[in-house]
């Protein structure tokens, strides 16, 4: 019963999303609108709010990095490599296999399951994945993907803006942010700090309701071997990793061992959607895996969770 408290009422509120989206009381304007309210409002409130007011930890547990970072590497080159040389493609549509093998959905359904799950003291440890997800994930397939082009003034220039997109999020601002008024001790007016407190309330609802819509534009159809696959590494391998590594050989205690596993649970993000039609490349395969593994993870979730709580 416990789970199903925690599961139910994360993936109800993203199904309502869905639905709104789908029949059209929620167009995509409107989730652009949302999106904008909840990237660099909500959910950079939260982390600042968190961050500043939670205890860190003395010393970063570089083994948790590893952990983490060591199977999404893994798994990044295995699904590269399966788009290579099981189904064909060029450099582009197999780092964007790559990338959507081992994105997974930190930030929209993440922060919410790790909250409810494991409170404040989980998420600031899951806040240290999303840290530098981004910037590795990003990078690594710009750099894979662009190398398919020869124009290398043009690929040069890509990852200049690249990188300062990466340096101006909002979410990476607010991590910096938090973590710094942490260490500093900076301590906020109480007028300020309930102001923060009403908008937090709404950051994990409207990230959830906000996913939801999002993937109203997404739908199964085609390649549905390469997008099986896609699931079967994300859903599975890279979780399994992810335990392998951080609970049976560095053996990391709760919560960093548990919220490593769940992080690499999670759901295909959507970045990885965004990718494969910025370059074109896995497009149909790429939006099958974004919403099977969306849906198919209720169950991978609710069992690891089981596990953990």
């Amino acid at each position: 019963m416990l789970i199903f408290n925690i599961i139910f009422p994360i993936f109800a509120i993203a199904g309502l999303g869905y639905l709104f989206g789908k029949i059209g009381l929620f167009k995509q304007q409107h989730v652009q609108g949302l999106s904008q309210y909840v990237f660099y409002v909500a959910i950079p409130i939260l982390l600042i709010q968190t961050l500043s007011q939670m205890s860190l930890p003395e010393q970063i547990n570089w083994r948790f990095f590893g952990s983490y970072y060591g199977a999404l590497l893994l798994i990044y080159l295995a699904g590269f490599l399966v788009q290579r040389h099981l189904f064909g493609g060029g450099r582009a549509d197999s780092a964007i296999f790559g990338m959507t093998s081992s994105y997974s959905n930190l930030v929209l359904m993440g922060i919410p399951i790790i909250s409810a799950a494991f409170g404040d003291e989980g998420l600031v440890v899951h806040f240290l994945i999303i840290s530098i997800h981004s910037v590795v994930q990003f990078t690594l397939t710009t750099i894979l993907a662009e190398s398919d082009t020869t124009d290398q003034t043009s690929n040069q220039n890509f990852l200049r803006l690249s990188a300062e997109k990466l340096i101006k999020n909002p979410l990476i601002l607010a991590l910096a942010t938090g973590f710094l008024f942490n260490l500093l001790n900076v301590q906020l007016p109480e007028v300020i700090l309930n102001t923060m407190g009403l908008i937090r309330s709404s950051a994990l609802p409207a990230a959830l309701f906000m996913l939801g819509a999002s993937l109203t534009p997404y739908r199964v159809s085609g390649q549905i071997k390469q997008a099986s696959a896609l699931v079967f590494l994300k859903l599975i391998l890279l979780p399994l990793l992810v335990y392998l590594f951080a609970i049976q050989v560095f053996q990391l205690p709760n919560p960093w061992g548990a919220v490593a596993v769940m992080a690499g649970a999670l759901p295909c993000g959507v970045n990885a959607a965004v990718f494969a039609n910025k370059y074109d490349a896995a497009v149909a395969p790429v939006g099958s895996a974004v919403i099977l593994s969306s849906l198919l993870s209720v169950g991978t979730i609710s069992l690891l969770l089981n596990l953990f709580i």
